[in-house]
């Protein structure tokens, strides 16, 4: 979610959270979305349906995420590794002035690669200058 798309941003909890302006964007639009992209394994793992959807008031609420999301990001595959069962990539996602490297492992489920572990936007400890 991005600031130019929300109604409202709330404190809930210990996080700031805010309402889509879009409001197709239900719980469980964002939640088949999401296993469209990463398995179900991921999904369990990472607590996004824990930690990132609240629901109040029957209104659903996102967690804000600060930053700049308008810059012009890309991504290059530096190595890729398939096995039977599962592809094993290197990944680094350049940005104008940054490049952050990740390994992501992608299985295949409900007939679709999805990533089942890594990330597509690594933490900021594995960032390094061009």
């Amino acid at each position: 979610m991005f600031n130019r798309d929300v109604d409202v941003n709330e404190n809930i909890g210990d996080g700031m959270f805010c309402r889509p302006k879009d409001k197709n964007l239900t719980y469980d639009s964002i939640i088949g979305m999401l296993n469209r992209h990463y398995s179900n394994s991921f999904i369990s793992k990472s607590k996004i349906k824990e930690d990132c959807l609240k629901i109040v008031d029957n209104k659903v609420y996102v967690l804000l995420l600060e930053g700049n999301y308008t810059g012009k990001k890309e991504f290059e595959i530096i190595k890729r590794t398939d096995n039977p069962s599962s592809i094993n990539v290197t990944v680094n996602l350049k940005s104008e002035s940054d490049v952050i490297a990740s390994q992501v492992v992608l299985i295949k489920e409900s007939g679709s690669w999805k990533v089942e572990s890594g990330s597509i936007f690594p933490s900021r400890e594995l960032l390094y200058k061009k």
